[in-house]
């Protein structure tokens, strides 16, 4: 008899469905190969992993119990088979197997279950799985804290039933871990500073009537509503003064000198 590791509840019955379709594709996989080792019969694979395990119960047929544990693990799950499993996987008719819940055909059926109890632990890279026959009596402990998936092969009536412990969930079918993160929020005035803008530099500005706009012609001037000695500023294209500007010549080409910065720049973005 081994000691039990203590394993913590968890909600087994809330698995996202993304985890719930890769246990099932795990348990499909383990179970098929499974079955190639005992008989040709490929009738194809019923297996369901209910949301509620009254769903999951065994038949009122004679039904065998077993269940595999880790000394390093602890509880893995418990095992039901409807005794009368052995025709519906081996591919003969009830009858010609005779009693199936006496003799031999429960011997064989039993080194059945320790086999595929065995698949199991390996594919959750378990290797001191302990395997022992269990009272048939499901206690609600299994009910409240295991996960139950029941599977039959073809169209037979007989099935087994699968109650997988939480912490063999995880081993078999790990949470999936979270997508890294995409490269994180910089400050806003860290994450413009590389674009470019275009600057223009404003001399004044002045009033005018449409009536007069429509008629200028060349030679035409119009006074502004601030003297050069004042100078200008620089604007980005949407209207907002950047900072203001003395006019001067740099080289052959026209320049302006920043004379004061606005007050709206200078404010924290």
């Amino acid at each position: 008899m081994i000691k039990r590791a203590h394993c913590p509840s968890r909600p087994l019955l809330l698995l996202s469905a993304i985890r719930r379709a890769a246990l099932r594709d795990v348990l499909t996989e383990c179970i098929d190969s499974w079955r190639a080792r005992w008989s040709t019969v490929r009738d194809p694979l019923d297996l369901t992993i209910p949301y509620e395990a009254e769903h999951a119960g065994p038949r009122a047929s004679p039904t065998i119990a077993l269940t595999f544990a880790s000394r390093e693990h602890g509880d893995l799950g418990v095992l039901h088979s409807d005794a009368d499993f052995v025709p519906a996987l081996i591919g003969v008719n009830a009858v010609e197997a005779g009693s199936a819940a006496h003799g031999v055909a429960r011997e064989f059926l039993i080194e059945m279950m320790r086999s595929l109890c065995t698949g199991l632990a390996k594919r959750a890279h378990v290797a001191d799985v302990v395997v022992e026959c269990a009272r048939i009596a499901q206690s609600t402990n299994v009910r409240l804290h295991h996960l139950p998936v029941a599977f039959r092969a073809g169209h037979s009536k007989a099935r087994v039933v699968l109650w997988l412990s939480a912490y063999a969930v995880e081993l078999l079918a790990p949470p999936v871990a979270a997508k890294p993160a995409s490269a994180p929020v910089v400050r806003r005035r860290q994450a413009v500073a590389p674009e470019r803008v275009k600057l223009e530099a404003v001399l004044g500005s002045a009033d005018v009537c449409l009536r007069d706009l429509v008629q200028l012609a060349v030679g035409d001037v119009i006074v502004l509503d601030q003297p050069l000695t004042r100078g200008g500023h620089l604007a980005v294209p949407y209207g907002r003064i950047v900072a203001q500007v003395v006019l001067g010549r740099s080289g052959g080409r026209r320049a302006v000198s920043i004379a004061t910065q606005s007050e709206q720049r200078s404010e924290h973005p």
